[in-house]
């Protein structure tokens, strides 16, 4: 049930990985991003961020044998990632039933529809580690404001990411609590604690556990990140944000996460319709105004074996318009977990694949198109080598 608002929209290229013309015809006043001459005063410096992932030169990306299917590909672990994603949709598929019935009332208490989100990415932990394929997340102190939880008296290490599987997995980040203490909380903690010999991570210490849970805070900004597998999104689930993902319409098709995806109100476009691209245009503004994240991957379309592809627009004239700033994520290794030509994960993710949230980007000042090259750069360069884009890529494809 989104919250409805004056936004107007004007016909213009958005270009959400359509590969059509992007115009930068939407004026300064409507927050194009382009600078204002009048103000004397240049763009805010980019944070500096050093971070690297590691190189994947000596990690594997055969795992044969593999029986094909349909032109698909999968092997051994192939299937025992299957029957494990089957196995937690089981439950997650009850609770959207059940969610759906009481659609009314919930909506009265979950206006953003959160709670879906929350049972979506928790679905995406509980198979991940049940397959030994959690991501290593770090910059989570680039989150500032999300919504996450305050770590019993050790914030520095809580930014530092120390004990992420722990305390900001989905089954105890971003609680929403009333009076009284976290019941949710403390059965996380003792589930954890009692699955040391099954789960396949250390655990932080208690002091790191949850005591107190915050109250999720809005996070108006666009986050960006590069698309290498399938694996991308229910990664990036993971990250302390309920952010509404802005995702081509054939992930309707799949059962049960079509289902999550609609009714969570995700923005779901057809990259080859102009009028559902500016539908999702104005969807995406209306998700910003109230005060929840919108998560787009501006390529399109997943990079073969990995490799970064150039920029579409329209994420970035969604950021301007609404005067949000970018936030870029870098992904990493989830091409070898999860590459094209395979239809279930090829291997465990644990050690290979890996998310990093960059500082945020400030809008002020800066056009649509200096916004999605510093954003694009600020990825390339966080990647190793061997998903780093080709060095014509963004010359290319930069007035796409």
């Amino acid at each position: 049930m989104l919250v409805e608002t004056d936004v107007k929209v004007k016909e213009a290229g958005i270009g959400f990985g359509s590969g059509s013309s992007d115009s930068d015809s939407m004026s300064s006043k409507s927050g194009s991003g382009v600078a204002d001459a009048s103000e004397g005063t240049g763009p805010p410096p980019v944070p500096e961020d050093t971070f690297r992932h590691k190189s994947l030169a000596e990690v594997p990306t055969d795992y044969g044998p593999y029986l094909t299917i349909k032109g698909f590909k999968i092997n051994a672990f192939g299937f025992y990632f299957c029957f494990m994603a089957l196995f937690w949709a089981i439950p997650w598929g009850v609770f959207l039933i059940l969610y759906k019935a009481s659609l009314e009332f919930m909506d009265k208490i979950d206006p953003r529809r959160h709670n879906v989100d929350r049972s979506s990415a928790l679905w995406g932990w509980l198979t991940s580690i049940t397959t030994d394929s959690l991501p290593d997340i770090t910059g989570m102190e680039n989150i500032p404001k999300g919504p996450a939880v305050r770590v019993g008296g050790n914030e520095k290490k809580r930014e530092q990411g120390v004990g992420m599987v722990g305390f900001d997995s989905p089954l105890v980040s971003d609680v929403k609590v009333g009076r009284g203490p976290c019941i949710l909380g403390g059965w996380s903690h003792i589930f954890l604690q009692s699955s040391t010999k099954y789960v396949p991570f250390e655990l932080p210490p208690s002091s790191l556990l949850p005591t107190r849970p915050s109250f999720p805070k809005p996070l108006r900004k666009v986050f960006v990140a590069n698309h290498a597998s399938w694996m991308d999104v229910p990664y990036t689930a993971q990250l302390p944000v309920r952010a509404k993902y802005l995702a081509k319409a054939d992930l309707a098709r799949i059962p049960i996460l079509g289902n999550a995806m609609r009714m969570a109100q995700h923005v779901l476009l057809d990259r080859d319709d102009k009028r559902s691209q500016m539908e999702a245009l104005r969807s995406a503004l209306l998700i910003l105004k109230t005060g929840t994240p919108i998560f787009v991957f501006p390529e399109g379309t997943r990079g073969p074996q990995g490799r970064m592809q150039s920029f579409k627009m329209g994420a970035f004239k969604v950021a301007t318009k609404a005067g949000v700033p970018i936030v870029p994520v870098s992904i990493a290794g989830t091409h070898i977990m999860m590459p094209k030509e395979v239809i279930m994960p090829q291997c465990a993710g644990r050690g290979i694949t890996a998310i990093h949230v960059h500082p945020p980007i400030s809008i002020k000042g800066r056009t649509d198109q200096e916004l999605s090259d510093l954003a694009f750069d600020i990825i390339n360069n966080a990647l190793s080598d061997e998903q780093r884009a080709v060095p014509s890529t963004k010359k290319d494809d930069s007035e796409a």
